[in-house]
């Protein structure tokens, strides 16, 4: 399997991790729960992904790391800010001047976040959670390092962050119809209120 696909479930289980977090979900507490509930069962998730040879579908991607889903939505998404940040410094980069400064303060905030959560416990005690911790400094340095080759071409540096982002959006969706769906279950609740106090 691909390096990067694999790679890529880490980023996904971190945001959705971090936007699980910012709104309190009635049953969910941690991802098992969420991957139960929108995941599993979702057909979306389980249609063949085009020119990708290495998995199925995005659930097949997921069940590669399912063993994360353990986690609270509280553990994983501390490794958000960090995530962002490396998004921010690849989005920084610029070939014609690579002592940018937004690129470089980009560059410093990371490495304070990674000591940040380097000194955090509850991730290196956790083997899972040091494992994320690890995906994403390795490829904080192998960003770096291809940022700063002459010989890779922007083509090469895109692709694995647009595939980032494309399962973000997908995940997106999985939290925007969620929220939908919260949003008319609490309007049923109410309405049903109002016609028994009548």
């Amino acid at each position: 399997m691909n390096h990067y696909n694999i790679n890529l479930v880490h980023y996904i289980i971190i945001w959705l991790s971090y936007m699980l977090n910012l709104k309190s979900h009635d049953n969910i507490s941690n991802l098992k729960e969420f991957y139960d509930q929108y995941i599993n069962n979702g057909k979306e998730y389980i249609k063949a992904i085009n020119g990708v040879s290495d998995y199925n579908s995005y659930k097949d991607l997921i069940d590669q790391k399912k063993y994360l889903m353990n986690f609270g939505t509280k553990d994983m998404s501390k490794f958000y800010d960090a995530f962002k940040l490396l998004c921010e410094m690849y989005t920084e980069f610029d070939a014609t001047t690579p002592t940018n400064k937004n690129y470089l303060d980009c560059a410093k905030k990371i490495v304070t976040k990674y000591k940040e959560l380097n000194e955090d416990s509850s991730i290196t005690e956790n083997n899972s959670c040091s494992q994320i911790f690890y995906t994403l400094l390795n490829d904080y340095y192998d960003l770096k390092i291809n940022l700063h080759s002459s010989s890779s071409s922007i083509v090469c540096k895109l692709i694995p962050v647009l595939s980032i982002f494309s399962a973000i959006s997908i995940f997106w969706g999985i939290s925007y119809k969620y929220s939908l769906f919260e949003f008319r279950k609490r309007v049923q609740k109410q309405y049903l209120r109002e016609k028994l106090k009548k």
